[in-house]
């Protein structure tokens, strides 16, 4: 009986991370705050999964194109993209260039933008999106695995950090402080179609308060 059982535990935990959403993050990282773009280098990329390849790739772009207003030359290239191709130029440069493993990953993904999505039927049209940030809403934060989340958070943060100048937020805490509380607010709201980054918002330090680390936490 223990075989057969153990057979199926073993079933069931390849499935779901065949299906991808049973990636975690180890829980020695939970006290990591984020950095800037520049601490998100060949090193960190080598260092995690493709997972959290994904939610930095959806955090970056959501803070380059919503927040720093970059437009399409920053990237390179102006055909959308999508994150396979992203993922596999990317891991490619590093692989070719290991004396620039130092490079942010935000800079390689400049550099490699004309390769990005070249061998990808452009399809005319595509859905139109009236809010800024997209489909990254609560439904979406709320069906990734903990790596995109926390990838997200990495990604969003450690660009407004770097190309967002004129932002005074602030974000000191660790960033599985503001995944947990992302996670509680969309879980108490009566609609999960608020963006992500406007959920962040919310608990951000306080400017007011004198003292850093101090967080806006409350809803009002």
């Amino acid at each position: 009986m223990k075989i057969v059982w153990a057979s199926i535990l073993a079933i069931v935990l390849a499935v779901s991370a065949w299906c991808g959403r049973a990636q975690l993050i180890n829980e020695s990282r939970y006290g990591e705050v984020a950095k800037d773009s520049s601490g998100y280098n060949g090193n960190w990329w080598a260092s995690v999964d493709r997972d959290e390849h994904s939610g930095f790739y959806d955090g970056s772009d959501d803070c380059l194109t919503s927040d720093a207003h970059v437009g399409s030359k920053f990237f390179g290239t102006s055909l959308d993209s999508d994150f396979d191709a992203f993922d596999l130029e990317v891991t490619k440069y590093y692989r070719e260039h290991p004396d620039e493993k130092l490079l942010p990953v935000i800079e390689v993904s400049r550099r490699v933008g004309r390769q990005i999505g070249k061998d990808t039927p452009q399809t005319p049209g595509g859905e139109k999106w009236t809010n800024p940030h997209w489909y990254l809403n609560g439904d979406w934060y709320q069906h990734e695995s903990e790596a995109e989340r926390f990838g997200y958070l990495e990604g969003y943060i450690g660009c407004l950090r770097t190309y967002v100048k004129n932002d005074s937020a602030r974000y000191s805490q660790p960033i599985h402080y503001y995944d947990d509380k992302i996670w509680d607010y969309i879980d108490a709201a009566k609609t999960n179609d608020e963006a992500v980054a406007d959920i962040l918002r919310r608990f951000r330090d306080r400017a007011d308060s004198g003292s850093a680390g101090k967080q806006a936490g409350q809803v009002h």
